[in-house]
């Protein structure tokens, strides 16, 4: 952690600071190692994997999934709203989803002051192979005294409702998709 790095964690470990990081990785129960070899990179699941990273993992639940973090308070949120501003037809036309707004309340529930990282991922339609389970497609923090709220919004377009099929052409996707933050959702239907 470096020369300040015990001043540091002292800091955290005393109430001295708010913790607010995440983590950029998933954690697996020790299960893990036994199901699949450390030299199988493959990231989607196949006959003797369950797949790898927050995307693609099917497996029994992890010790600590991707974007998990701590803090000494606790928020609140409430997907407000989900609007599709305007949508072209798509496809051979050459039109384009131009923007899905999404406005995301975050509260400060608890009795200190602290950041909080907003994640927000798209989970495509049911019944794809080989697809993501869920990608995260927006990040925001957001700095909140005891009490205080905030709104954040995150827009998307064509590229984030693009996936590559097998071949690797990449391409809008029509379908439901579910938009996800914490512990809410909401769905949007995309044309093609």
């Amino acid at each position: 952690p470096g020369e300040s790095g015990g001043t540091a964690i002292a800091d955290v470990l005393f109430g001295n600071v708010n913790p607010s990081g995440r983590l950029t990785q998933t954690f697996y129960s020790n299960a893990f190692l036994g199901e699949v070899s450390m030299t199988d990179m493959a990231m989607r699941p196949h006959n003797s994997s369950p797949g790898r990273t927050y995307r693609f993992y099917e497996g029994p639940s992890v010790v600590y999934p991707f974007g998990h973090g701590l803090s000494y308070t606790s928020f609140e949120y409430n997907l407000a709203s989900a609007a599709v501003v305007s949508r072209a037809a798509l496809g051979t036309t050459g039109g384009s989803i131009d923007d899905v707004e999404v406005a995301i309340d975050v509260r400060n529930a608890g009795s200190r002051a602290g950041a909080e990282t907003v994640l927000v991922y798209l989970v495509p339609p049911p019944g794809l192979t080989g697809q993501p389970l869920k990608s995260l497609r927006g990040f925001e923090k957001v700095w909140l005294e005891p009490g205080e709220s905030a709104t954040v919004r995150f827009a998307f377009g064509d590229a984030d409702f693009s996936l590559a099929d097998h071949a690797g052409a990449v391409a809008v996707v029509g379908g439901t998709w579910r938009i996800v933050t914490h512990n809410d959702e909401v769905e949007v239907e995309v044309e093609v």
